[in-house]
């Protein structure tokens, strides 16, 4: 065999990206991928390429291009969308002696192959005894952006770990993307590669000669004392920038690059663990029966390690991604933004809107409500729209309040979930949308104020008074602190409002809760006030807000204007804790 002439590299020597010890070109991850396929199929002439649109220009991100024009298309085939079938081809060439290398678009495509990848690629040697291999290397790729959405997003890598007979590698560098390819294909057992689309770009030094990674071996790809972070694929880099981050805190963690899921190289980890004494996980997947939450503490349990603490990351929250790329790209919130003479901080405020939907991947827009302002606040305002195409304005000519404000936005906006962020700076946009994934499950989200103390004693004061009333009179137990309340739109339709100023969103919030939505209190964080002392506080406020409770006990005990006529589809509270 050509492939027993090839150097391995099975050593576990501590590499770190951006200071390579090794001299040498330095190609992309693409590359990399490109070159080793380009290197099998010189070296062995029983190699063969086959995929979807794998010699299209682009070339599968251009990690095929122009393989097809050196090796020809009957070593480089393009194949028709019948993922099952050609898989089952694929296995069958495997098993007569070629070592074909399967291309998937996505791991999305690869559910459509269970039976064959399950019952056929990782059984046969079994069932023969070992007489029969099934030399298939499949490439899949992971990886969220430009519309992908749920069915072509997903990281099934557990999946595929969870079967006996096969191999799940995620090479997060071009030094391993080329030398675990060729590992495998060198190989004698059914393999999955899964990529991460993020890495294509990644450089690093990579020979120009061939050679071969065998599974099952990690890299410690930076030293520490205090926490071992074990990650696997694109989750290598974003674990070395927590490192860094750390460490400005004096906490120096020990970053381990999985590389292989199964083999899982248990051995280092226990190693790391037992020095550092704590574990955290950072994988693409799912938490629940995934990487994180099911084999690393297995490995820990092996290590004989009790950790006083375990951590579990995962970029999942287990739901299917939504469209646009980013999980909660298809909720389309708008953040309404009621504003008058706000001139001196709607800039800011639209700044931080926009800051929580880049942070979050959150495919949202901003509804700026121009109430009556007598300064420049519609000019910077109109401005901002047209420097965002996501930003719409509403001008009125004259001050109508707060709440028409906010209804005329909501009614004009056209998300699915909609919020209000007032231009005075204290409701912070990243605090609010960090939760917009339980949307999933309850209507209506409640914030509740944690740090307290950045408000006066006298809102304070005047926070828990209302509190203690509403839940008195309306049998209540919120723990709500005027926040930003997030709600599906569709529950406001219909809704009068009687209150006036601020206090309209808690009659909004007690007359949906009353109409028997389901609601979720979540944790929630206040920032400085920028927008000067809040009138809340005054005589005059405090004989409104009196006022306008009267009213709300009018309409849900006297009118019955609950808003009753829309039919809830559940009336159970949850609480944080229950669903985080």
């Amino acid at each position: 065999m050509p492939w027993t002439k090839l150097q391995a590299d099975d050593s576990r020597s501590h590499v770190v990206f951006d200071s390579q010890v090794r001299a040498g070109r330095e190609i992309s991850y693409r590359d990399a991928i490109r070159e080793g396929l380009s290197q099998a199929l010189e070296t062995d002439g029983s190699v063969f390429l086959i995929g979807e649109g794998i010699d299209d220009p682009g070339g599968v991100f251009g990690t095929t291009v122009g393989l097809k024009e050196k090796f020809g298309a009957d070593r480089v085939l393009d194949s028709p969308i019948a993922e099952n079938g050609m898989t089952g081809v694929a296995i069958g060439a495997a098993m007569t002696g070629m070592r074909p290398v399967f291309i998937h678009m996505r791991v999305d495509f690869l559910p459509m192959c269970m039976d064959q990848i399950i019952n056929h690629a990782a059984k046969w040697s079994y069932m023969t005894g070992g007489k029969v291999k099934v030399p298939l290397t499949i490439r899949a790729i992971i990886g969220r952006g430009w519309g992908s959405a749920a069915q072509h997003s997903q990281s099934l890598q557990a999946l595929f770990a969870h079967i006996p007979g096969l191999r799940v590698l995620m090479p997060a560098s071009p030094y391993d993307a080329k030398g675990r390819r060729l590992g495998s294909i060198a190989g004698n057992s059914p393999t999955v590669i899964i990529e991460h689309r993020w890495l294509y770009d990644q450089k690093e030094v990579v020979p120009e000669r061939p050679y071969v990674i065998h599974p099952g071996i990690g890299l410690v790809r930076r030293q520490g004392r205090d926490v071992t972070i074990a990650a696997a694929s694109y989750m290598v880099y974003e674990s070395l920038r927590a490192a860094d981050e750390l460490a400005k805190d004096g906490i120096k963690a020990e970053v381990i690059d999985l590389r292989s899921i199964l083999p899982l190289d248990e051995d280092l980890i226990i190693e790391s663990v037992k020095k550092t004494g704590r574990l955290v996980v950072a994988d693409t997947g799912w938490r629940h029966c995934g990487i994180s939450a099911e084999g690393m503490p297995s490995v820990c349990a092996r290590a004989g390690v009790s950790l006083p603490g375990e951590g579990l990351l995962s970029d999942s929250h287990g739901h299917p991604r939504r469209g646009q790329g980013h999980f909660m790209n298809t909720y389309k919130i708008s953040a309404i933004m009621p504003s008058l003479n706000e001139a001196k901080n709607i800039e800011n405020a639209v700044n931080n809107v926009i800051d929580s939907f880049r942070a979050f991947g959150v495919n949202g827009e901003i509804v700026i409500v121009n109430d009556g302002s007598s300064d420049d606040t519609g000019k910077i305002a109109d401005g901002l729209s047209q420097k965002y195409p996501f930003i719409k304005v509403i001008h009125h000519e004259r001050p109508q309040g707060i709440g028409a404000s906010f209804l005329d936005g909501v009614w004009k906006s056209g998300g699915e979930t909609v919020t209000m962020i007032p231009g005075d700076g204290e409701n912070d946009a990243l605090e609010t949308i960090r939760y917009l994934p339980l949307m999933d499950h309850v209507d209506i989200l409640v914030p509740f104020v944690y740090n307290k103390n950045v408000r006066t004693k006298q809102r304070r004061f005047l926070s828990v008074v209302y509190r203690g009333i509403i839940n008195l009179a309306f049998g209540l137990t919120l723990n709500y602190m005027n926040g930003t309340v997030i709600y599906r739109k569709a529950i406001l339709r219909g809704q009068v409002f009687r209150s006036k100023g601020f206090f309209y969103q808690t009659e909004l919030l007690i007359k949906t809760i009353r109409s028997g939505y389901l609601f979720a209190e979540v944790p929630y964080a206040l920032r400085q006030r920028a927008g000067g002392v809040s009138k809340a506080t005054t005589l005059r406020s405090l004989v409104k807000v009196a006022s306008n409770f009267i009213s709300i006990l009018m309409d849900v005990y006297v009118r019955d204007k609950g808003n009753k006529e829309i039919s809830p589809d559940s009336v159970t509270a949850l609480r944080w804790n229950e669903i985080k």
